[in-house]
């Protein structure tokens, strides 16, 4: 803006320097003939002062009212804002978008007014007077006022009543105006709406956050800050970072048959979910059993083979390098709380909620990992979920591990002698 008001001192000293040249040039000649209030001339000529002071006024006013509204903060209001917040936007917008046209129309007029007025008021008042006036009316009614009013508190408002009136300017001068703002979006490029990086979304957050309070709808509470973070924050972060490795994760064969000892063991883990594998490859994974399911079996089952009894679910496989984020949205799109971890590449480089299901690996080998929402969770609010539905021996309850350590030493002896089946009861209640 400080480029503009040298503009305008330019235009004003050369009008000026106009005038008081013309003054030294005619000193010897006759004095110029200035119109008095009993002419009817005057009273044209004063009405042209003023109308060209109020065009300067105008002009100055949205230069700095209009070019000094925020585009990304109308379309935010646009998109969010009240119903009459929208409606001020959808006005400024298309005009204020048109950056140089806008900018080449308020300028040739606020050019065309400084430099027409001191030559009026030259018709009026002595050379000197008509300067002084010329200058007075142009700094504080033209510049100072027009200003303070126009970049105020009610600034969209005022801005989006003065639209109509700056498109019938436009109209005037857009023989001028258009063809100079195609040379400017030429020589120095279309003015392109203002983006925030997520380094600079995150600082505007620490700066609407609040220390202490909730309950506030005005502004962040630090709970609520912290939480927007953490989002922006899983943008960047792999799944890898908060996974279980697959070989501490609790598993059963596809092939192994169904007993007495399997149920139970599956009722000490105590999880809902537990994954499938093919053969002896721990790492080929095909699918997952609810836990429920297989407790639902009765004795007549014990014998046969897993995959004969139970309908499992199809796995969810997604590259290492996926990030929380995204694992967050194929959670979402996919309706599942389990995925495995695979040893690829992902093939899309960029999250977009239209391709997201791109990121599903086909196949079940080279499964290095295994991932829950509530690991994702775990990372969006950045605290540890006491769930006792965790694979992994690093994370089991040590009284689960002692409950199957103690099962598993009674003997088949025991068991026929009808010894153990006590201790099982008590073990497992």
């Amino acid at each position: 803006m400080k480029y503009l008001h040298l503009f305008k001192l330019v235009v004003f000293l050369h009008s000026s320097y106009m005038v008081l040249g013309d003054e030294v040039e005619n000193e010897n000649e006759p004095h110029h003939h200035r119109y008095s209030p009993s002419d009817g001339t005057f009273w044209v000529f004063l009405l042209y002062a003023i109308g060209l002071s109020l065009l300067a006024a105008f002009c100055s006013g949205n230069t700095q009212g209009l070019l000094s509204i925020d585009m990304l903060n109308l379309e935010l209001k646009q998109k969010s804002g009240t119903e009459y917040e929208k409606k001020v936007a959808q006005i400024l917008l298309p005009v204020i978008s048109q950056h140089h046209l806008l900018l080449s129309t308020l300028l040739v007029g606020n050019a065309f007014a400084c430099e027409t007025l001191p030559i009026i008021l030259h018709q009026l008042a002595p050379d000197w007077l008509a300067i002084l006036i010329s200058a007075g009316i142009i700094v504080l009614f033209g510049e100072i006022i027009p200003s303070a009013f126009t970049t105020g508190p009610d600034q969209l408002v005022i801005g989006m009543k003065m639209i109509p009136y700056v498109k019938v300017l436009q109209a005037i001068l857009y023989i001028i105006c258009y063809p100079l703002s195609l040379l400017l979006d030429y020589v120095l490029g279309v003015h392109l709406h203002q983006r925030y990086k997520i380094k600079d979304v995150r600082g505007l957050l620490n700066l609407h956050a609040q220390d202490s309070g909730h309950g506030n709808n005005a502004q962040l509470t630090k709970d609520q800050m912290q939480l927007l973070d953490s989002m922006m924050e899983m943008r960047k972060q792999t799944v890898m970072k908060n996974c279980k490795d697959i070989k501490k994760v609790f598993m059963i064969n596809a092939e192994e048959r169904y007993s007495s000892d399997l149920k139970n063991k599956i009722r000490i883990k105590g999880f809902s979910k537990i994954p499938v594998y093919q053969g002896q490859n721990k790492d080929q994974i095909i699918g997952t059993i609810q836990a429920k399911s297989i407790l639902k079996l009765t004795a007549q089952d014990y014998g046969r083979p897993l995959s004969s009894l139970l309908q499992m679910q199809e796995p969810l496989i997604v590259p290492k390098d996926t990030t929380m984020l995204e694992m967050l949205m194929l959670f979402q799109h996919e309706r599942k709380s389990l995925a495995f971890i695979c040893d690829k590449g992902k093939k899309v480089q960029e999250y977009n909620t239209m391709n997201i299901s791109n990121l599903i690996v086909e196949g079940q080998n080279n499964i290095i990992a295994l991932i829950g929402l509530t690991d994702v969770f775990e990372e969006m609010l950045d605290f540890e979920i006491e769930d006792e539905d965790v694979h992994g021996t690093l994370r089991d309850y040590p009284r689960q591990r002692n409950k199957y350590t103690e099962l598993k030493v009674i003997t088949e002896e025991q068991e026929k002698q009808g010894k153990g089946r006590e201790l099982k009861q008590k073990l497992l209640s």
